[in-house]
């Protein structure tokens, strides 16, 4: 995914869900999943034309290119989300594993509504079935990206593009890490 379209989703999504959001009796949450969604929760923020708050959390499942379905909380939400809409914004959703802990954990701190938007949203790996309300865009093949905030073993984050990375490339990043860390 190319800068430009990068740039065209977050403005479609930033629509979609300023039309939904302003509808709202209370400030939502936009609640950014860090590390990954770091690139394109601060685009899509600036796409969203209604009043929100912002919190971070932190989770991750993922070692290397895949995930063992056990998620780590590192990081919890600081806003009381308690009577409020959260909007989880996520990188990409995978698996469901993590995304159906983070619906659970709002909604077990009271939030009344929770919805999902995601840049990416892999079906062809879904193994738990969890509500997406907002896709930038859906992958119907089982292929690891990086860039844009989506990384391998914490490299390439700030990639400004996403794309599928060769056998090559990962063998020369697990050399470098290896070598530099």
């Amino acid at each position: 995914m190319s800068q430009e379209e990068i740039l065209l989703t977050t403005q479609k999504m930033g629509e979609e869900i300023t039309k939904v959001l302003e509808k709202e009796d209370n400030i939502p949450i936009c609640l950014v999943v860090m590390r990954g969604a770091m690139a394109f929760a601060s685009d899509l923020l600036k796409q969203i034309k209604t009043n929100v708050f912002v919190d971070y959390i932190h989770v991750s499942s993922y070692e290397g290119t895949t995930t063992n379905g056990v998620i780590h909380l590192h990081f919890d939400v600081q806003s009381d989300v308690k009577n409020k809409t959260v909007l989880i914004i996520e990188d990409i959703v995978d698996t469901g594993y993590s995304m159906e802990y983070l619906i659970d954990h709002m909604k077990a701190l009271g939030a009344k509504k929770v919805l999902v938007a995601t840049l990416f949203d892999k079906v062809v790996n879904r193994v738990v079935n969890v509500p997406i309300d907002f896709v930038g865009k859906v992958l119907d093949k089982n292929q690891f990206l990086v860039g844009y905030g989506l990384d391998y073993n914490g490299l390439h984050r700030n990639v400004p593009y996403v794309f599928i990375p060769t056998e090559e490339e990962v063998a020369s990043w697990d050399k470098e890490l290896a070598e530099r860390k």
